[in-house]
């Protein structure tokens, strides 16, 4: 099983050693396979990669999903902040599991991406969105759809243990297996994916992908805060049922309290300053 476990200087072991990790995720009642990241030193930044052209915008999700590549475009990095909470759908939800009367009244967007997976709830000031977009000429673009997150899942996660080196060292676990439910279907995550990540038994990094003959876009969300008292009342109560939830407080999401939450743009600039060359 493909992977990218790294030595504690942060390259890449030749021979992968897989590990696993047992702790309750949501309603995953099956052990997270995957390789252990955690107390990797601090890696020592890379000069930045001037390959990488890095566009900021600030604005409604919904357009930025929308966005396209075009089809001889080099390496990119998105990084995109809404302006306000928003409500993501999977490509294939259906709209009915989102009380809209709700999300009004609370001032939340509702929008859908194009990838699949289930609802992702982001707040502007504490969570970090990035997309990557990757040229399928790139030495990073893998024919492999499964195999292509797991570069980005390790690339995050030495960006968090430098976010977290002066408070203390986190146990990372990146999944290389996709791990679903009824719960995950409604909610991303309340399941684990390949490439995504576990820290201290939380998922934190979720991704998703699209992509054409010519390129890769990678989406990655990092869950600086777990909020299930802004994201429950978003949610039909028919659909919590369907999906086995009774409420949101079983799902284990979001980077550990005892850390303070991120500035996304601060998370942001440390995930760009040591990309991989492309």
């Amino acid at each position: 099983m493909g992977g990218f476990p790294l030595r504690p200087d942060g390259t890449v072991w030749s021979s992968p050693v897989k590990t696993q990790s047992g702790k309750q995720h949501g309603q995953l009642s099956q052990k997270i396979v995957g390789y252990n990241l955690g107390h990797m030193a601090n890696p020592v930044p890379q000069e930045p990669n001037h390959r990488w052209s890095i566009t900021e915008s600030v604005g409604a999700a919904g357009p930025f999903h929308e966005k396209r590549p075009t089809e001889d475009t080099g390496p990119q990095v998105w990084i995109h902040r809404p302006v306000v909470p928003t409500l993501v759908l999977g490509s294939s939800q259906p709209s009915g599991v989102v009380n809209d009367e709700e999300a009004n009244r609370r001032g939340v967007d509702v929008c859908r991406r194009r990838s699949g997976g289930g609802l992702v709830y982001i707040a502007p000031d504490t969570d970090c969105w990035i997309d990557l977009i990757i040229p399928s000429t790139s030495k990073l673009f893998d024919v492999d759809i499964a195999k292509a997150f797991h570069w980005v899942g390790a690339h995050w996660a030495k960006t968090l243990q430098t976010y977290s080196a002066p408070f203390r060292p986190l146990e990372i676990v990146m999944a290389t297996e996709n791990q679903q439910s009824g719960a995950s279907d409604l909610l991303c995550f309340a399941g684990i994916g390949h490439g995504e990540l576990m820290v201290d038994g939380r998922k934190v990094v979720g991704l998703s992908q699209r992509r054409s003959r010519s390129w890769a876009r990678i989406q990655s969300i990092v869950i600086g805060r777990w909020n299930p008292a802004a994201l429950e009342p978003l949610i039909r109560t028919e659909a919590l049922g369907n999906a086995g939830l009774r409420g949101l407080d079983s799902v284990s999401a979001g980077l550990p309290d005892d850390l303070p939450p991120p500035d996304p743009s601060a998370l942001a600039r440390l995930f760009t300053a040591s990309l991989p060359e492309c």
